[in-house]
């Protein structure tokens, strides 16, 4: 428990917010995104996740509920799919930038309560 603590403060968390960090730096910096950084944003963003889901798993000793799982991951494939669109197209939606985020909130949400 006392490691799983540490992985929440020392990778996690930072991991989240690096990932929040480039991806408000992406939103700035226009289009085309820059290559180097939009890899950064999706590497931190999957990695941290998962790191997550790790930890979770190993902080609780009830397995995680199915529907909070599930939700969960349809957070995942929605920020992944919404991520890519406004990476490939040159005026993505508001409404794009919008899911996204939102999705973020819902992921958080979810893991809040597992």
């Amino acid at each position: 428990m006392q490691n799983t603590i540490k992985w929440l403060n020392y990778i996690i968390i930072p991991g989240f917010l690096s990932t929040i960090g480039t991806g408000i730096w992406l939103a700035f910096s226009g289009k085309p995104y820059a290559i180097a950084l939009f890899t950064i944003h999706k590497i931190l963003g999957i990695a941290t996740a998962a790191l997550l889901l790790f930890a979770l798993q190993k902080l609780h000793s009830a397995p995680v509920t199915p529907i909070l799982m599930l939700i969960f991951i349809i957070a995942a494939i929605v920020l992944v799919g919404t991520g890519a669109a406004m990476s490939i197209l040159k005026m993505p939606p508001l409404i794009l930038r919008s899911i996204h985020i939102s999705a973020t909130i819902v992921m958080l949400l979810s893991v809040a309560h597992m």
